[in-house]
This record gives C-alpha cells, structure tokens and sequence, in this order.
C-alpha cells in the first residue's frame, strides 16, 4: 500500500468514525427532547386539560373552504370597484361633461366638414347672388305682364261692348285671345 492510498483511507476512516458518532449522538438528544416534550404535555393536561383537537379538515372541506374563500374575495372585490364607480359617478359634475362631449363634436365635426363648409359657403353665396337676380327679373317681369295686362283690358274694353249680348261672342273672345 502507498503513501497515498494509506492516508486516504485512514482520512476516510476516521471521518466515518466522527461522522456516525455526531449522527448517533443527535438522534440521542432528539430522543431525549421528544420524551421531555412528551413528560411535559402529559404533567400539563394532568394540571391544566384541554380539549382535544379537532381532526385536520378532509379534503373535499379543505376545496370547499378555499372555493367559499375565492368565491368572497371575489365579491368583495366586485364590490369595491361598483362603489367606487357609483362614488365616481356622484361625485362628477354632468353639465361640464355634457359641455366637453359638445365641444369635442363640434371640435370633430369641423375636422371633417371643414373643407365641404369652405364649399358650401362659396355655394351659399352663389345661391344668394342667383336669387338676387332671380327676384330683380321676378319684379321687372311682373311690372311688364301688369302694364300689358293694362293694355289689353283697355283694348278689349272697346270690343266687350260689341259681343254684350250674344254667347257666341263672349265664347269667341275666350278662344280669339290664346
């Protein structure tokens, strides 16, 4: 056997050695301490008893609970959030909202008719200067069918008193004048 080998396994010997040592004297003292913890809760329900403790929940309960537990933050959480937007909507001044959606229609509405206003107006005024002319030629052609009209009822006057008492006469002047 080598230098080596020889104090390699002399090293692992005695580790071994220590190491199931300390392992055999922690599982004495955790043998101890549970027999004390034992003694202690015995002398103490002897003096003091107290009831017995409830079984651990099954697990359908344990789901069941958990369920109730999401179910509950869950309306609570609905909750919070409905009396928030009720506290907002009381709190919030109508008039100034109506008065921005008014604006902001208004701001849109020129965005997108802003060129066909441009239009509009210029056809506007077209049509204002066109009924201008339409009215000045309204008024001169009635002042000219009211003086013909004056002509032609003193013309006709003069035959109305020849064709006075027939019907032939009065239903020639009808179809003599168109």
């Amino acid at each position: 056997m080598g230098f080596t080998t020889g104090f390699t396994g002399g090293v692992t010997l005695t580790l071994s050695a220590a190491y199931l040592t300390v392992l055999a004297h922690q599982r004495h003292r955790e043998h101890q301490s549970a027999i004390l913890r034992q003694q202690t809760r015995l002398l103490t329900s002897i003096v003091d008893p107290l009831p017995a403790p409830a079984p651990p929940p099954t697990r359908s309960e344990a789901a069941a609970a958990s369920r109730e537990r999401l179910v509950e933050r869950a309306k609570d959480r609905w909750n919070a959030e409905l009396e928030g937007a009720v506290r907002r909507a009381q709190a919030t001044d109508w008039d100034e909202v109506r008065e921005g959606v008014e604006t902001a229609v208004a701001r849109l509405w020129a965005r997108a008719f802003d060129r066909s206003l441009d239009a509009a107006e210029a056809g506007e005024t077209k049509a204002r200067d066109a009924a201008g002319k339409t009215a000045a030629a309204a008024k001169s052609a009635y002042a000219d069918a009211k003086a013909r009209t004056a002509e032609a009822v003193g013309a006709s006057g003069d035959k109305t008193d020849e064709g006075k008492g027939s019907i032939f006469g009065s239903i020639g002047k009808v179809f003599g004048r168109s």
